[in-house]
């Protein structure tokens, strides 16, 4: 019989590829999305009033000058917007891991901190919404 599981996780092999082109692997524990189309958001829509008005606060401060607000809106202010969007989201879904070392030996615990560091390094939250795609959608990175 099969049993429904609103909460389900499930492992799913996270290959971070730094730059150099050296390649580590762990295995991340994820949350399955209450929909599927979760996996697939973006910064769009109701979050580009809020990245237009900090561009704007940001132009009034006498921050980067700028002619247009669209010039000011790809200002590094919207760029750190994006990122804290996708980071939060792959926050949701990234709830374990197996196979993280720390310096010195023995195995990083999760926590919502270390979770949190590893997403604000881009080769690790590349890798990590990687994996989650490859799961749910059944694609997969040709080796």
């Amino acid at each position: 019989m099969f049993v429904f599981d609103a909460n389900y996780t499930f492992e799913w092999p996270v290959k971070v590829h730094f730059p150099g082109g050296e390649v580590k692997e762990f295995t991340g524990i994820f949350r399955a999305p209450d929909d599927e189309k979760e996996i697939f958001e973006k910064v769009t829509g109701e979050d580009t009033p809020a990245m237009l008005d900090a561009a704007r606060a940001l132009l009034l401060s006498g921050g980067p000058t700028a002619v247009t607000l669209s010039a000011v809106a790809a200002d590094i202010g919207v760029t750190h917007a994006m990122l804290d969007a996708a980071r939060a989201r792959l926050a949701r879904y990234l709830v374990g891991w197996r196979g993280i070392e720390v310096q010195g030996g023995g195995e990083l615990p999760y926590s919502d901190a270390a979770r949190d560091n590893l997403l604000r390094q881009r080769p690790i939250r590349m890798a990590v919404d990687m994996a989650m795609f490859e799961a749910l959608v059944g694609v997969r990175e040709k080796n």
